[in-house]
């Protein structure tokens, strides 16, 4: 067994402690959820009844980080390749993607160009 003397003892000891305290920092952050452009507006907008959808399909709508309105100017739900327009004036269309009322002027992680 190897014998350690005072010095490198504490030494060890604050590295351990700077360690601890760096990390317990760093995890406190990763619960917040930074709010994403448009994510107020689905909150209260046409779009926003998610009443009939399922627990599942909510959180395939986070897990794409699906937004009412897009950050993007040239990225909108609209120009979305998976975009299902509204039907019978309507204000809301579909997506093949991700459930529930989209927003023609919303944006998710999954948007790829319309195909023309």
């Amino acid at each position: 067994m190897q014998k350690i003397n005072r010095k490198n003892f504490l030494k060890g000891a604050a590295v351990l402690t700077l360690s601890g305290f760096g990390a317990v920092t760093f995890l406190a952050g990763c619960g917040k959820k930074k709010e994403e452009p448009g994510e107020a507006e689905e909150a209260s907008g046409p779009c926003s009844d998610l009443s009939g959808l399922s627990a599942a399909d909510k959180e395939t709508r986070e897990l794409y980080r699906y937004v009412a309105n897009s950050p993007h100017e040239d990225k909108k739900c609209h120009l979305c390749n998976y975009f299902i327009p509204p039907e019978n004036n309507a204000q809301c269309g579909t997506c093949q993607v991700v459930k529930g009322p989209i927003n023609p002027g919303g944006y998710c992680t999954s948007w790829v160009k319309k195909m023309t």
